[in-house]
């Protein structure tokens, strides 16, 4: 259980009766930080993000470590000296487990929630900050991945929830899949199938990094739900142990968003084909042979597989990896290129290979692009053809823009204190630093003037708004980029 409050912190009292080690930890505000005299805290969450990555993270450590029990609870607002501003509890059936539950909930909350802390100072300003995890010997985990990714303007905030919300269906649990499905998982990908009705055989090994010689003989459907699960075990994932046919294609993609073809057969490369085209699915195709291979998406509308070849293919006519070989690193890099182009599509970047096939070569590190046309007689891409738009939200304006605006607006600054370069950088005069109680204070502000919240790399003021439009403000904006952004 994981629980966000404006509310000091009462300290629960498990009630698990299986558990025979409890171990809890408190984390006070203090009153110095590296020599400076502390007044106060306030703590700022990105509430939706936040529950989910923390929930995700508990119930994740309850399976990890065999937890009996698990709780955490953060504070938000405005926090005194000596206020609990983190509290984790972990049961389990021995000491050893909760403490190593314990402390990894520690470590993983404070930097893997999108939540910033401001400390007062008495001796002068402060800065908003991302928490960050106190060193543990240089090591680095899985979830920094998402905080280098929020922080890009391709992605911020909104983006990580698409990824989040996006369903994902990989056929093949091969080489591409097994390159393709962790990339996938560690960018957050919210939902993914996996279609594979084969069992693990030794040869696979060399170029299917995601297994080990103990899963020979295991359904590699379950072994790759189980590896992936591991990186992000809050992901959801639909295993189908089935192979892909006439009968079952269109019921296993029609509930997908996204198409990712890991497989060698022409069979089942043609009815994704169909099976997407039908359904308006993007389907993201890749090949190998020896120490070369070929990318391509196909979006609804075509260019299609059949426009490139109207007479299908007979399964045989090009050996297989079993008969000619691969190079193990082969589908390890075709697979990756297919988890860029998934999250491309789904967060809307144009630059994808929709009308092209990018032919790999290994040996010289070659590459080629050959252009691909839709076919007027195709029997399969008669749908109208879907555009990608970018990923611009309404929200996020340029300098450019801003100064074009006639009416009024108040520009806050999130920086910690009003500066003149915000002013200069905007042409604006009316500028204020950030209101402690930020949110509310914010709302109230909107009602009577529109508002432009601006911090140094656009970060912040982003996920602000986001946070004021889904308590139903409609007159915030936020700077593309931030101040320190040059290029607009």
């Amino acid at each position: 259980m994981f629980q966000i409050t404006d509310q000091p912190i009462v300290p629960p009292t498990p009630n698990c009766p299986t558990a025979g080690g409890f171990v809890t930890f408190e984390g006070r505000v203090r009153a110095m930080n590296e020599g400076r005299p502390v007044q106060f805290l306030e703590y700022e969450a990105f509430d939706e993000m936040a529950m989910a990555e923390g929930t995700a993270l508990v119930e994740g450590a309850k399976l990890r470590f065999g937890l009996e029990w698990a709780q955490a609870i953060h504070r938000v607002g405005k926090l005194e000296i000596g206020e609990i501003a983190v509290w984790i509890g972990c049961g389990a059936a021995h000491r050893k487990e909760a403490f190593l539950a314990c402390e990894f909930l520690i470590d993983e909350l404070k930097h893997r929630l999108p939540i910033w802390k401001k400390e007062h100072y008495a001796d002068g300003p402060s800065e908003w900050v991302n928490l960050r995890r106190e060193s543990t010997g240089g090591q680095l985990t899985r979830s920094d991945v998402f905080a280098r990714q929020i922080v890009m303007p391709e992605i911020g905030p909104a983006g990580q929830i698409a990824l989040q919300n996006a369903r994902v269906l990989v056929v093949g649990a091969g080489g591409l899949a097994c390159s393709a499905l962790p990339y996938l998982a560690a960018a957050g990908v919210g939902t993914i199938g996996i279609v594979e009705p084969d069992l693990l055989e030794p040869s696979n090994l060399h170029r299917q990094a995601l297994y080990g010689f103990e899963g020979i003989g295991r359904s590699k459907a379950r072994l790759a739900a189980e590896a992936i699960r591991r990186l992000h075990p809050f992901i959801q994932i639909e295993v189908f142990e089935e192979r892909l046919c006439p009968d079952n294609a269109e019921r296993i993609i029609a509930p997908f968003d996204i198409v990712v073809d890991g497989t060698d057969r022409f069979d089942a490369k043609f009815l994704m084909n169909d099976a997407c085209q039908k359904f308006g699915k993007p389907l993201v195709q890749a090949s190998i042979y020896r120490m070369e291979g070929y990318i391509q998406t196909i979006l609804p509308g075509g260019p299609c597989l059949r426009c490139q070849w109207p007479t299908e293919p007979v399964d045989g006519c090009v050996s297989t990896c079993e008969e000619a070989g691969v190079l193990g690193v082969v589908p390890g890099l075709l697979g990756v290129m297919q988890a860029a182009e998934v999250i491309k599509i789904r967060l809307g970047i144009q630059d994808i290979s929709s009308h092209s096939q990018v032919l790999v070569d290994l040996r010289d590190f070659a590459t080629q692009k050959i252009v691909r046309t839709k076919r007027a007689d195709c029997p399969s891409c008669q749908v109208p053809l879907r555009k990608l738009e970018p990923m611009k939200l309404a929200w996020e304006v340029s300098t450019e823009e801003v100064k074009q605006w006639t009416e009024q607006f108040i520009c806050v600054d999130l920086r910690g204190e009003t500066r003149s370069d915000s002013k200069i950088a905007l042409g604006q005069l009316e500028s204020i630093a950030a209101p402690l109680n930020l949110i509310d204070d914010l709302l109230e502000l909107q009602k009577t003037k529109r508002l432009l919240l601006v911090c140094a790399k656009g970060r912040r003021s982003g996920m602000v708004v986001y946070r004021l439009l889904e308590k139903s403000a409609t007159n915030v904006y936020s700077l593309r980029g931030g101040l320190e952004y040059k290029e607009r």
